[in-house]
């Protein structure tokens, strides 16, 4: 039995974690028809990823490919490939995963269950936009290949679904062709968010990539210091050659409870407006570009024992801003000021996941530490708010969303039902559902 600690910190369960090498090992588990969750490398922040009634499977140890196009760059490989092992293999080749989440830590089962989405969502939309197949192992159906075109209704829970729906066994995926591992970036400064998304939207057609960081410490009225990126793959073969990231420096154990006090959050969001303000433009390796905190190994410990909230929301495009602002606004009176702000205009294209997280608007995501009943109160006010405006927030950062806002922000959740596997489970659709 080993203790698990959810990926914030916020949420510890004796478990036990059990591998599988082979489909065999897994329809054996499945068999039993007793309560499980399949999950790969356990980065979700919450609740999502475990379960503390049955099992808890992992996919990491089922992680072979199968085929790869160095043509056409269609991928078939198994759910427990973590995206960094996926990169060393793709990116020599020129080829490389349409959508990436800010940590290469996950498995691409994981990216599926959670449809990730990234840097470029306004050019490409989530994850599974760009996945052609999905084969699961269902308890009541047994092995089921789905698709657009194959048990389309399967397919769409499945992305986005959060592992409920069965074990996400195999998958094809189409990887993009890219120039370069290298990419050309841009900062510019902007000190309002009516800047902010004059930026925003200026960006959409030449850029790629964009993404803001934010001062939540800043925020006055429309007022707030902002560093906004945006970057592109360089054209220049000769960049293409591939460098392994320097090793990632290690947090060996949890910081004092203290060490993030607003003071320090503060100053610390002072520094990097400065010092990111003074870096204009220049090239920068995929690594550094799209997993800066991975080069930080367990940076979550920086929190203390005591853990942190990351609160991610998406809110529409008219009026979405009025409630960013007021989120960061009410944070600042509370005298809980975020650590880290970042800020995102999600474009148009529709996720093919019923129960997605993505959509038209903006999406904040900020991270609190964990000053308990008040800091869980602040962010019930954020619910309402977000609610209120037609907004959601992201299950795969989520640790205490309640049964009833979870189900006015995703009213899909009725249809999701008829697509669970009976006996996938997990702590958080336990909580969302009153269950």
């Amino acid at each position: 039995m080993n203790r698990y600690i959810s990926w914030g910190l916020t949420r510890a369960n004796e478990i036990t974690v059990l591998d599988f090498y082979w489909q065999e090992e897994l329809i054996r588990q499945f068999s039993e028809k007793k309560s499980l969750l399949v999950s790969g490398n356990h980065r979700s922040y919450g609740d999502s990823c475990f379960t503390s009634i049955g099992s808890n499977i992992s996919s990491l140890r089922y992680n072979r490919y199968i085929t790869l196009d160095k043509i056409t760059g269609l991928l078939e490989c198994c759910a427990g490939v973590l995206l960094s092992e996926l990169n060393e293999l793709t990116i020599p080749l020129g080829w490389f995963i349409p959508v990436t989440p800010g940590t290469k830590a996950v498995t691409i089962g994981g990216m599926i269950a959670n449809d990730v989405h990234g840097k470029n969502h306004h050019v490409a939309g989530t994850f599974g936009n760009h996945v052609n197949e999905i084969k699961l192992y269902r308890s009541d159906m047994g092995l089921v290949a789905c698709s657009a075109v194959q048990n389309q209704d399967i397919f769409a829970a499945t992305i986005g679904g959060l592992g409920l729906t069965g074990a996400i066994l195999e998958c094809k995926l189409q990887l993009k062709s890219i120039p370069s591992a290298s990419l050309f970036v841009e900062n510019h400064t902007f000190l309002s968010f009516a800047e902010f998304e004059k930026l925003s939207i200026e960006s959409d057609n030449a850029w790629e990539y964009t993404v803001a960081w934010l001062d939540g410490c800043s925020v006055k009225g429309d007022k707030v210091n902002g560093i906004f990126s945006r970057g592109n793959h360089l054209k220049d073969k000769v960049a293409h050659l591939h460098k392994k990231p320097r090793k990632s420096l290690r947090i060996p154990f949890l910081a004092p409870n203290v060490l993030l006090n607003n003071l320090l959050i503060k100053y610390f969001n002072q520094f990097y407006f400065r010092r990111m303000r003074n870096k204009p433009e220049g090239i920068q390796g995929f690594d550094e570009y799209f997993y800066p905190l991975d080069g930080l190994d367990n940076w979550n410990r920086l929190y203390g024992k005591r853990g942190f909230f990351q609160y991610q929301c998406v809110v529409p495009l008219q009026g979405g801003l009025d409630v960013i602002r007021e989120i960061l606004s009410i944070a600042k009176s509370r005298r809980q000021p975020p650590f880290l702000s970042v800020l995102k205009r999600f474009g148009q294209i529709p996720s093919p996941g019923l129960m997605s997280f993505p959509q038209p608007g903006y999406t904040l995501a900020v991270d609190f530490p964990n000053r308990g009943k008040s800091t869980r109160a602040m962010l019930d006010e954020f619910d309402a708010l977000v609610l209120k405006h037609h907004g959601r927030l992201y299950p795969a950062k989520d640790a205490r969303m309640n049964a009833a806002t979870f189900a006015a922000m995703y009213p899909a959740m009725m249809k999701f039902k008829n697509y669970l596997d009976p006996i996938c489970q997990s702590d958080f659709w336990r909580r969302v559902t009153a269950q």
